[in-house]
């Protein structure tokens, strides 16, 4: 895979996660889109908007619940987010 198509599954994986679209989710990871992309920037937005089943295929593919000091987790905490939070927190987010 060239950069220039990582970078538009990462986009696409990103634009997915945010919008809740598991299936589109599935789909690029399946298509090879790297779930670390952009500071594993995916499971932030899914996190930010409280998309559970997204974080849980996120965490599963090996995003990095520590990515950018857990701002997944603080964003998700913030937001009111508890199953979120809780899937982020059993993965390991947060551990000192």
């Amino acid at each position: 895979m060239d950069a220039s198509s990582a970078a538009k599954r990462g986009r696409a994986l990103a634009a997915a996660s945010s919008s809740g679209r598991l299936a589109d989710v599935e789909r690029l990871l399946a298509a090879g889109a790297d779930v670390h992309a952009y500071d594993d920037i995916s499971l932030l937005l899914a996190s930010e908007k409280g998309h559970a089943a997204v974080v849980a295929l996120l965490i599963a593919a090996g995003a990095n619940v520590r990515a950018l000091e857990d701002l997944a987790l603080r964003t998700a905490t913030e937001n009111g987010h508890d199953q979120v939070v809780r899937l982020l927190l059993a993965a390991g987010c947060g551990a000192c």
